[in-house]
C-alpha cells in the first residue's frame, strides 16, 4: 500500500498554507490557509508521507528516499537517497535533523537544510525501530507491540553524532 498511495493524509499547516495529502491522490496539494485556493501541486511520485515542514520547506519520505520542496512555490530544494535499508515507520525532527527509522535496522539522522545524510546509527533493540519520539532522554521507538528507547546511555545517540559533524563542519566524515 506504501508504494501506492500516502500512509499520512493529516492536513499539515506552515504561516498562511495548509498541505494537503489526500489518501487516494497522487498529489501534494498546497492551499492558502484561508481562502482554500490551490496554491501548487507536485506529483506524489514515489513519496507516501510528510516527513517535515517548517516555514521554508516540505519534507517527503519514500521508501528509499527523501525530497525537500521549497513552500512557497514548490520547487524542489534536495532529493536524497537514504542508502540503508527501508523506512519503516514515522521520523521525528529534532532541531535541523530529520531522523529516519530504517528496517536495516538503523536509524538515519539527515540535514533538514542540505539534505545530506550524516549518520546511520544501528538499532539494537529487540525489533526493528518503528513510530519515532524525541524526548528529553533520547529517541523513542514505539513498534506494534513494544517501546524502546535509544537515549544518552547509549554510545552515542544518532543526534548527537549528527550534531557534531554540522557544528564542527566535518559533513564529509559522515558515516554512510
Amino acid at each position: 500500500d506504501r508504494d501506492n498511495r500516502w500512509i499520512d493524509f493529516l492536513p499539515r499547516i506552515s504561516g498562511d498554507r495548509v498541505f494537503l495529502t489526500p489518501r487516494d491522490a497522487d498529489q501534494l496539494y498546497c492551499l492558502d490557509l484561508q481562502t482554500g485556493k490551490e496554491l501548487w501541486s507536485i506529483p506524489r511520485g514515489s513519496f507516501h508521507q510528510v516527513a517535515a515542514v517548517n516555514e521554508e520547506q516540505i519534507v517527503l519520505l519514500g521508501n528509499h528516499s527523501a525530497a525537500s520542496y521549497n513552500v512557497k512555490d514548490g520547487t524542489e530544494q534536495w532529493t536524497t537517497q537514504l542508502g540503508q535499508g527501508t523506512t519503516c515507520g514515522r521520523p521525528v525532527v529534532t532541531g535541523t535533523l530529520l531522523q529516519i527509522p530504517t528496517d536495516a535496522p538503523a536509524i538515519t539522522s539527515m540535514d533538514l537544510k542540505s539534505g545530506q545524510v550524516l549518520v546511520h546509527q544501528p538499532w539494537t533493540g529487540a525489533a526493528i525501530p518503528g513510530n519515532l519520539l524525541s524526548t528529553e532522554s533520547g529517541l523513542v521507538s514505539v513498534g506494534m507491540t513494544i517501546a524502546a528507547g535509544l537515549g544518552p546511555a547509549a554510545e552515542s545517540t544518532p543526534s548527537v553524532q549528527a550534531t557534531e559533524l554540522l557544528l564542527t563542519g566535518r559533513t564529509a566524515d559522515a558515516r554512510l
